[in-house]
């Protein structure tokens, strides 16, 4: 952050600026260049480094490589620590567009714009006070990360995002952009058009009917009956109350039948050994 020269020449240091909307996080890295470089990168040329970045959105959560680079708006994906966080290893990622990367030429620079969706964080989503720890490194000039290092590979080495300003009503307004997502990946489970993971267990042939009226039937008429709820309309109080009551085992739901199905096999084989 301090660094002026490399190579005995004068540079700008690249800046981060990060806020949140309903929608999600959002990072902006800006790399500056002189008019050569620039001339160069608005006819194709390149003339700008590359970055690599991890982010962490919890301290206990899975921490993800992204690699990027002003050229493409395409998103690396590599090296993915796993934690077994209850979320089913979810990972911010471009490959299903839960994080993604857009690019604009200022002036003197090119501003590369990372932003992260939240509903893939749908149960760790922020309070006051809160951090994603989030460490890039640019290749240009040498490669710095922002706090002095060499390297990124290193948890020890992340900074920190430190979220202000959730409000009740901007809680809300988070929590409603995810709830129609989240009734969807329901209705899928409960669809027989999409294999669903709840649906499936229904059939005599491919599927297990005791197992569907023992552990499946009784989330199912728990669950189902809030998504009549879910509208356009909703008060904040609402959302609110459904998100904090059903949303989460909606977009958990693949993940929930899995451990359901994994203890009722083990009751079962268990009974029957002894």
């Amino acid at each position: 952050r301090t660094m002026t020269e490399f190579n005995g020449k004068p540079f700008r240091p690249t800046e981060i600026f990060a806020f949140c909307d309903q929608n999600g996080v959002k990072v902006l890295v800006r790399q500056f260049g002189d008019a050569e470089t620039l001339a160069k990168y608005r006819n194709g040329f390149g003339g700008f480094g590359g970055y690599e970045a991890y982010i962490a959105p919890s301290f206990d959560g899975p921490y993800a490589f992204i690699g990027f680079s002003p050229a493409t708006t395409k998103l690396e994906e590599g090296f993915t620590s796993q934690y077994d966080n209850g979320t089913g290893y979810r990972n911010l990622k471009g490959s299903d567009n839960s994080a993604s990367l857009s690019h604009y030429v200022a002036e003197d620079s090119v501003v590369s714009l990372l932003s992260f969706a939240w509903y893939k964080e749908f149960a760790n989503l922020p309070a006051n006070g809160d951090m994603w720890y989030f460490e890039p490194i640019c290749w240009s000039n040498g490669g710095w990360t922002w706090g002095g290092s060499k390297s990124v590979h290193n948890r020890s080495n992340f900074g920190a995002l430190v979220f202000e300003g959730i409000t009740p009503a901007a809680a809300a307004a988070i929590r409603r952009a995810i709830l129609p997502k989240a009734s969807s990946t329901f209705g899928n489970a409960l669809s027989p058009r999409y294999n669903g993971c709840l649906e499936f267990w229904k059939d005599p042939e491919l599927g297990d009917p005791a197992f569907y009226e023992e552990c499946i039937k009784p989330l199912v008429d728990r669950l189902r009956p809030y998504q009549s709820r879910v509208k356009p309309d909703m008060t904040d109080a609402e959302v609110m109350d459904v998100y904090e009551k059903v949303a989460k085992e909606w977009m958990n739901i693949e993940f929930i039948v899995s451990h359901l199905r994994q203890r009722y096999l083990e009751r079962k084989l268990i009974g029957e050994a002894d």
